[in-house]
């Protein structure tokens, strides 16, 4: 009969407690991610594209780690007044594909001809240039913010783009499409008598082809 000396014996009992230490720790790490949540924040009712977040729309909640729910905004929407990219339902939660950068402004257009547009329509907006006449696509999917159709959210760098355009009365239209489909036309070059005005328009045509 096999008899085992002290010094295996300890050995022994010292691997299998090591061996218990490690399943303990395994089965505590499981324990504690089941209980552990994150943050998250869900719509109250059905909101509409562009609308500011508010604490009055938004609710804080608590969800378990382990969900499969991902790419949840991990700051309050409200606390920075972010603005929804697209209209959501009541009860959505809240992700970072759901708002709009923080940079957004708020810029008057006049637009000479458009369809019948209400607050949170997607517009593509067109600008006519003269030489030779052909309308030139500028910005693709902007928001409108207002009834009335004068008001878009664009990104803050296109803010003085846009103004430039209002202020030398470009005759600017609007229609409701995707605009994937929409004629290229070569864009209008900086330079000549207008190059504040030549350069806004390449701009923004630029910026609004690459989307």
């Amino acid at each position: 009969m096999r008899t085992f000396s002290g010094r295996q014996l300890a050995l022994s009992i010292g691997a299998v407690l090591v061996l218990l230490g490690m399943i303990g720790a395994v089965y505590l790490e499981i324990a504690l991610q089941a209980g552990a949540t994150r943050t998250g924040w869900i719509v109250n009712r059905e909101l509409a594209a562009g609308t500011v977040l508010t604490p009055d729309v938004e609710t804080k909640i608590s969800i378990p780690a382990t969900s499969d729910v991902f790419n949840l905004t991990s700051t309050d929407p409200a606390g920075s007044q972010r603005r929804l990219a697209h209209a959501v339902s009541a009860h959505h939660l809240l992700s970072d594909d759901d708002l709009l950068a923080a940079d957004m402004a708020e810029v008057t257009i006049n637009l000479k001809a458009a369809p019948t547009l209400i607050s949170g329509d997607s517009i593509d907006v067109y600008a006519m240039v003269e030489t030779p006449p052909r309308p030139v696509l500028i910005g693709r999917s902007v928001l409108i913010t207002g009834n009335g159709a004068t008001t878009i959210l664009v990104p803050s760098g296109q803010e003085l783009d846009w103004i430039t355009l209002s202020a030398n009365n470009v005759a600017l239209f609007a229609a409701k499409s995707s605009g994937i489909n929409a004629a290229r036309s070569a864009l209008p070059s900086p330079g000549g008598g207008a190059d504040a005005l030549n350069a806004a328009m390449s701009t923004l045509a630029a910026q609004a082809a690459a989307r």
